[in-house]
């Protein structure tokens, strides 16, 4: 019953993954569509819900530690693919899927960041010996390529 570990593993999330991005989610809704919700934003919705346990799933099933998906080099390639999906579809289970996965991945890089842990292996596809104030300076980038993202959902 491997699968049952799995998907134990997967619902006991800490709150703080599931309840900040839920709210995220409905923010944006409230933003994008102003109290008249339309039928994509149930697709919205329904993709945000998924891209929160989405790579869960994926680092259980995949079992390769160090996760793949905990780097800087995947984040910033989800970054430009969310970019591609909210410029140029309006499938918004898509939309939805890549903000709250790039949310997902953002919350763990800064959960890590605050505890003063040592973000070597965000850092360790791309280099090995990353100065703080680089890891600071691109930790604030991330930062504002989520807000320009989520901006461009709201206004596109």
């Amino acid at each position: 019953m491997k699968w049952m570990v799995i998907v134990n593993n997967i619902l006991k999330k800490p709150p703080l993954f599931v309840l900040f991005p839920i709210g995220i989610l409905f923010v944006l809704l409230l933003f994008k569509w102003q109290l008249s919700f339309p039928f994509e934003s149930l697709w919205f919705f329904v993709g945000g819900v998924m891209g929160i346990y989405i790579l869960d799933i994926a680092e259980e099933l995949f079992n390769v530690h160090p996760s793949p998906f905990r780097s800087v080099f995947f984040m910033l390639l989800l970054s430009i693919l969310t970019f591609y999906i909210l410029s140029s579809t309006k499938e918004f289970l898509a939309m939805g899927l890549c903000l709250l996965v790039l949310l997902e991945v953002l919350i763990l890089y800064i959960r890590q960041w605050r505890s003063k842990q040592p973000l070597d292996q965000w850092y360790s596809i791309i280099f090995h010996n990353v100065p703080q104030s680089f890891r600071n300076i691109s930790g604030m980038m991330f930062i504002g390529i989520y807000s320009f993202l989520c901006l461009l959902f709201v206004v596109s």
